[in-house]
């Protein structure tokens, strides 16, 4: 999600331009009403509107498929720990709910997959439901919550990201095994991914910065309860290696890689288990950057915390959230891999700030900003995602527009020589969606039918599944 080496672009667009129809059918009072509430407030590791409560994301280089014991995202020069993903999950009865994007960050080596799967519960069984109610899209996968709680994810699996017991790629959704009971929402992170119930959270995947908050650095392929957790309203995460947990009271906890103090404890030291952020008791609402976390309170401010620009004005390394500078109402937070974006209450204008290296704070150029700048023309947003380089936007008219890095096709459109966009605009054929998550090179949508769509990057399956521009449906 940091400035990277501009790739060559001739020949083939990397992974083609896959897009899928998931016609599914979940359970749309709980799911989309969580994802119209996401969308009034913001949200993801989950979808974005989901505005993913949260995500985080960015660009790299495009390129051939990942080597398998690399962390780094093909061609990307920054460790994808300094890559974001959209990505957040709320509790349907959470009060307050609320949107955000995610983090990435990298301490520690990189391990396959351990440890003994949880035992079985509801979540091993593929289900029965038939409607999608939420869209969580990691680096290089993506999961699915149905309407009878099940999660099926798809796509990249070295690190055990799927939840599936293996440690094989798969182009067509997998039932989540092992989950203890049928989950409420869901994250994905960079090559990870978690699950809410009833304030409770269970993680699986790459554990190389104790990003699974279970006190160990085991990655594991099937689910894990995080210790010594409760009360969780909405869980957040992107394309990097840290996690964070509102809870009910307003208070956030933290845990993961933190070299660059995003986990806000006041040091820079990794946590396998949930910390305190200090200074923080009237959150709603997270994003996670690829080294930085910002949290939405309650009087619609934004505060901010990690390593580099904060939305102060200022660049350097803050150990405990601080203020951004002063906005109108914030109505939802959003992130990608080194930017920080909110959407204004008044009219939907959407403000980012951060690294501008591919065009992905939309404002027509690619220098970096300390400050908040606004996408050119771009207002009516209700949610903000970003993957490594790009970023994208859900309108209030159910329609997309996306902006910056398009090796991968991630913008939805071919641009010539798949050259970088500086300035927004609409993806084709994208309408009736209600949530939005970006991964590292790719993008998908949850429409209001509870069918899902994708583009971009997809050599693991990770933009759809089955063939592109074929329907899917759970179950199927």
């Amino acid at each position: 999600m940091f400035a990277t080496s501009v790739p060559e672009t001739s020949g083939e667009p990397p992974g083609g331009l896959c897009r899928a129809r998931a016609m599914i059918r979940p359970l749309w009072a709980a799911a989309v009403a969580l994802a119209l509430a996401a969308i009034a407030c913001g949200g993801g590791g989950a979808s974005s509107a989901h505005g993913d409560a949260g995500d985080d994301g960015d660009a790299g280089d495009d390129a051939a498929p990942a080597d398998a014991g690399s962390d780094r995202p093909p061609g990307a020069d920054a460790d994808p720990a300094e890559a974001a993903a959209d990505t957040a999950g709320e509790r349907p009865d959470a009060p307050d709910p609320a949107d955000a994007p995610v983090d990435a960050a990298s301490d520690g080596p990189r391990d396959r997959p351990t440890g003994d799967a949880a035992a079985d519960g509801p979540g091993t069984e593929a289900g029965t439901g038939t409607r999608v109610v939420q869209i969580a899209t990691g680096g290089r996968f993506t999961c699915a919550l149905v309407d009878d709680g099940t999660v099926l994810c798809w796509g990249y699996n070295y690190d055990g990201e799927l939840g599936d017991g293996t440690t094989m790629n798969r182009a067509t959704p997998a039932p989540v095994i092992g989950l203890p009971w049928r989950a409420d929402a869901i994250a994905a992170g960079s090559a990870f991914a978690c699950a809410l119930h009833a304030g409770a959270v269970a993680c699986w995947g790459l554990n190389n910065g104790g990003q699974l908050g279970d006190g160990t650095l085991d990655s594991r392929g099937v689910p894990a309860p995080v210790p010594r957790l409760d009360g969780v309203r909405a869980i957040f995460t992107g394309s990097g290696n840290h996690v964070c947990a509102l809870l009910d009271a307003g208070t956030v906890k933290c845990w993961g890689a933190n070299s660059s103090g995003q986990l806000g404890d006041g040091s820079m030291l990794s946590q396998t288990a949930p910390a305190n952020v200090m200074g923080l008791a009237d959150a709603r609402a997270l994003a996670l950057q690829g080294q930085g976390t910002c949290a939405l309170t309650r009087t619609d401010t934004v505060r901010c915390w990690g390593y580099g620009p904060v939305g102060d004005g200022t660049s350097g390394l803050r150990l405990t959230p601080q203020p951004a500078l002063a906005l109108d109402p914030v109505a939802t937070l959003g992130a990608g891999g080194g930017i920080a974006c909110v959407v204004l209450r008044t009219d939907g204008r959407a403000l980012c700030w951060g690294d501008n290296s591919h065009g992905q704070l939309g404002d027509g150029t690619n220098m970096p900003r300390l400050s908040p700048t606004s996408p050119s023309g771009l207002t009516g947003a209700i949610a903000v995602t970003g993957g490594i380089f790009h970023t994208c936007a859900l309108m209030a008219d159910g329609t997309v527009q996306c902006w910056g890095y398009n090796q991968g096709l991630q913008l939805g459109v071919v641009t010539p020589q798949y050259m970088d966009r500086w300035t927004p605009a609409p993806v084709p054929g994208v309408a009736g969606a209600v949530a939005i998550s970006a991964g590292w090179y790719h993008t998908c949508v949850l429409l209001g039918d509870g069918s899902v769509e994708c583009w971009g990057e997809s050599q693991f399956g990770q933009a759809g599944p089955g063939t592109p521009g074929a329907p899917w449906r759970p179950g199927q």
